[in-house]
This record gives structure tokens, C-alpha cells and sequence, in this order.
């Protein structure tokens, strides 16, 4: 527990143009690639090439680690199985769907009426039916958080979202509050918790407004704020100051289960309406971009549907970075050629070379882009330029003082660099949350959170290979 400092973070730039841009649905891609694995021997296939399938249908099951169902996202013919990029940049086999603009919904799955008549591990296994994964970034299936757990008493939805720039979550808790706790009182159901904990930043008044309009009837559910840090959103933080409680490994340990509240929104769709979690809401914001738009999305999208739909970039600027996902956790991509997964929560476009006023009242992507510019390594157009060089360390403690978890990123950082298995274990490398913060806050410009990353990586596949 000494490596807990859940209390603990940072402020950052807001950058959030989006508050006022309502969701709309962008549901007519062209094609939707059903993302499945790396390999041919990590799930398996329930359609073949020619077939003809419905909005919701089941198409595949993941078999590698954790088990889940994967579903059709739009009516229409069944291409194949495709080689794409994925949206952490990597290679993934894909089921590829031609769209046929139709959204003719299978009849698999029929609507829950009433919710007595489904036992805990009806609902449980209706999660797993569903295609349930964390929608707050994770991907973790969330019928694993309900399956065999017992003494929980609180179910906690995390609306914190303390990603600077991305703002889907806002979105939808403002206008899908009812849906939102309608979903928390089927998880709380599925685990028989008699309490539940919508945990929002204290600054979302109007978001406040909305849940408070609809918590009457539910007096077991408490709305409760977190501060305006960064990273307020994360588990144990989120755990900490909602319920005083701290755990080790994972929040079920001190009685609780954490989701994202777009998980407990759709969860009340498939329940209630029989569709499963073939869509979610993103932001697609940034200078970089001409439109910036929160978008209601079908899963396996390309990414360059979406740039194209909000008008393109921005083509004042000489070089751009892509970034899947918010700023600081996100992966930078060099096009626009992957899909949009289900943990995929926004888009940003940053400007790489212009700098330019800040807009009265509001921040300046320039200046948040000067702190992040090593954190997003690869370019989008001209060739990278980095406008400030890596400097040796100068010991300030900056890192150390930031850092959430209380890990020490100088000497992971250099532990990782050397591929220093021993001192990798010796400095919790596994603990590392890859927030960002260390590389936010370093004066000398070190990639702090890509160089532990990448020692995290390298001490998995150490320890897969010991294991075999």
C-alpha cells in the first residue's frame, strides 16, 4: 500500500471545446472492421466471406486471455477477414462488413421487461452475451468484474474524465442521465450491492443537474465530486475519494467494482432494447481538425471517416500529430487508416510547428503541445521536427513528487533503457499506470512515460517467456 497516492495529481489545460457540441450520430460507414486479434488462433469465427448479417449479431469470440463476444455493427455483407491497423498501431485480423445502410437489428437478443426474473448470473452471463468491455479506456470485460465475486456493496460509475480535450463522457451523461443509472441499477442487481456511486468532477453542474433530476426515485445512489486533477479518473484514485478506501490489486477487494458510465449507458440499451454494445460515443477534437464534434459511432470505423466528416485538417498548420485517444494516454498514429475499437474514447488533432495566440478565456493547444511533444513521438504529414531536445536529468524530483502511484520514473526510465530485469521487479515497473505525468512535468524534456512503457513491455514478454 505504501505505493498508493490516490489523493494525489496534477491540473492541466482543460482544452475542452466540445462541452457544448451535442452528440450526433455518425452511423453510415461505408465498412466497419470488426476488430479480433493478432493472430488467426485468437478467436473464433461465426460467419464466413458472402454472408449476409444483421445490426447486433454475434460474428466472433475472443479466445486469447480474457473471453468476450464480438458483434456485427452494421446490416450487411460480410467482405472477409482482413489484415488492419488497429487503434494502438498495431496489425489486427479484422472481419471486414460491407454496410448496407439498412441497420436491419437481429432478433438474437429480446428486451428485459423485468429485471426480477434474470438471476445474478443471468445477468453476468447477459454481460458476456452483450460484448461488454470498459468504455473509459482499459477494454477489460466487464462480465470478469461481476463473474464469482461476492461482499460487494458499492458499484461505482467513474465520470471523471480527466483527459484534457475529450469529452464524450460529458456528453453522455448530460443527455442520457436516465439511461446512465437505469444501467447502474442493473450492474448493482448483478452482484446484489446495495449501494451505488456516480463519482463526476465537481465542476459538472449541469451534468449535476441532470443526474439530480432523475436520483429521486433512487435513494441507494449518491452522486458524489472529485477535484479538477489529473488523473483524477484513475481506479483507485476514483475509490479513494469516493469511499475512503484503498486495495491493492483490484477495487473488489475492499467491496467495490468500477465502471465508465458509457459501459452502464449501453448496458441499459442491450437490456433494455436487445441491441448489444455495437456503438459509442467519441470526441474528434483539436486544432488540427476543422470541426470539432462529440459523435455517437459504430464500432470498427475507420478513423478516417471521421476526420473526413468533421470537415478534415486543418491545413494552416505545416505538420500535425493524430492521437487516438486523449493527450496524455493516448497513441499517436502517423494516418488515418485505423478503426475506431470499443476503448476508444476520442480523436485529437494537435498542431505541430505554428504557434499562435490563446483565444481570450480559453487554452491554447500550442501550449500543451510544448509539454507533450515527446510524449507524441511520430508525425502526421511533414517530417517530425522537435523543437526542443532531450537534456540529462538535473535530479529536480519533479517526477518523483508527481507521480500518483509513488514510483520513481528516473530510475524506471533508465531501468528500461538498459532492459534491467532486476531493477524493473525492484521499482514496481508493473505499477506504472502510463499516465503521462512524469514526461508532463520533466524540464529536460525526457520521454519518461514511453521509456517505462517500453520497460513494462519488455519485462511481460521476460516474464511470459519464464512462464511457459
Amino acid at each position: 500500500m505504501k505505493l498508493l497516492k490516490a489523493n494525489k495529481g496534477i491540473r492541466l489545460p482543460h482544452l475542452k471545446d466540445t462541452f457544448d457540441a451535442p452528440i450526433e450520430d455518425f452511423d453510415k460507414p461505408q465498412r466497419v472492421y470488426i476488430p479480433l486479434g493478432m493472430k488467426k488462433t485468437d478467436f473464433e469465427v461465426y460467419v464466413n466471406p458472402g454472408d449476409q448479417v444483421k445490426l447486433g449479431q454475434k460474428v466472433s469470440k475472443s479466445l486469447q486471455g480474457f473471453p468476450f463476444y464480438h458483434h456485427a455493427s452494421v446490416s450487411g455483407t460480410v467482405v472477409g477477414i482482413e489484415r488492419v491497423t488497429g487503434h494502438l498501431g498495431k496489425p489486427v485480423q479484422a472481419i471486414v462488413i460491407e454496410n448496407d445502410y439498412q441497420d436491419t437489428v437481429t432478433d438474437e437478443y429480446q428486451p428485459i421487461t423485468d429485471l426480477d426474473q434474470l438471476s445474478r448470473e443471468d445477468i453476468v452471463e447477459r454481460l458476456l452475451e452483450g460484448g461488454f468491455v470498459g468504455l473509459g479506456g482499459a477494454g477489460f470485460p466487464t462480465h470478469l468484474k461481476y463473474r464469482d465475486v461476492d461482499n460487494i456493496d458499492t458499484v461505482i460509475l467513474n465520470g471523471a474524465e480527466c483527459e484534457p480535450a475529450v469529452t464524450s463522457d460529458y456528453r453522455a451523461m448530460l443527455e442520457h442521465a436516465a439511461e446512465i443509472v437505469d444501467g447502474l441499477t442493473i450492474l448493482m442487481r448483478a452482484v446484489d450491492a446495495p449501494n451505488g456511486i456516480i463519482a463526476i468532477k465537481e465542476k459538472y453542474t449541469e451534468v449535476a443537474k441532470a443526474f439530480h433530476d432523475v436520483l429521486g426515485d433512487y435513494p441507494n445512489i449518491q452522486l458524489k465530486y472529485l477535484p479538477d486533477l489529473y488523473p483524477t479518473g484513475w481506479e483507485k484514485s476514483v475509490v479513494y475519494r469516493t469511499t475512503k478506501r484503498r486495495y491493492e490489486r483490484l477495487p473488489k477487494e475492499c467491496g467495490v467494482i468500477v465502471n465508465n458510465v458509457q459501459t452502464a449507458l449501453y448496458v441499459s440499451r442491450f437490456f433494455r432494447k436487445g441491441i448489444p454494445l455495437v456503438e459509442r460515443i467519441v470526441t474528434v477534437t483539436g486544432d488540427g481538425i476543422q470541426q470539432k464534434k462529440n459523435l455517437r459511432i459504430r464500432i470498427g470505423t475507420l478513423a478516417k471517416e471521421l476526420i473526413d466528416y468533421c470537415g478534415g485538417f486543418n491545413n494552416e498548420f505545416q505538420e500535425l500529430r493524430l492521437v487516438c485517444g486523449g493527450p496524455m494516454m493516448g497513441e499517436t498514429h502517423k494516418d488515418t487508416s485505423f478503426i475506431m475499437a470499443k476503448e476508444v474514447n476520442g480523436l485529437v488533432v494537435l498542431p505541430g510547428v505554428k504557434q499562435y495566440e490563446d483565444v481570450k478565456g480559453h487554452a491554447s493547444f500550442s501550449d500543451l503541445w510544448n509539454m507533450w511533444k515527446d510524449l507524441l513521438r511520430q508525425s502526421f504529414g511533414e517530417a517530425d521536427v522537435r523543437v526542443v531536445d532531450e537534456q540529462p536529468c538535473v535530479r529536480c524530483m519533479k517526477c518523483v513528487e508527481s507521480c500518483p502511484v509513488g514510483l520513481r520514473p528516473t530510475l524506471l526510465s533508465t531501468a528500461s533503457l538498459h532492459r534491467d530485469e532486476e531493477q524493473l521487479a525492484k521499482f514496481n515497473v508493473l505499477a506504472c499506470i502510463n499516465c503521462g505525468i512524469c514526461t508532463y512535468v520533466c524540464p529536460s524534456h525526457i520521454p519518461l512515460a514511453a521509456n517505462i512503457q517500453r520497460g513494462q513491455n519488455y519485462y511481460r514478454a521476460k516474464q511470459r517467456m519464464q512462464n511457459r
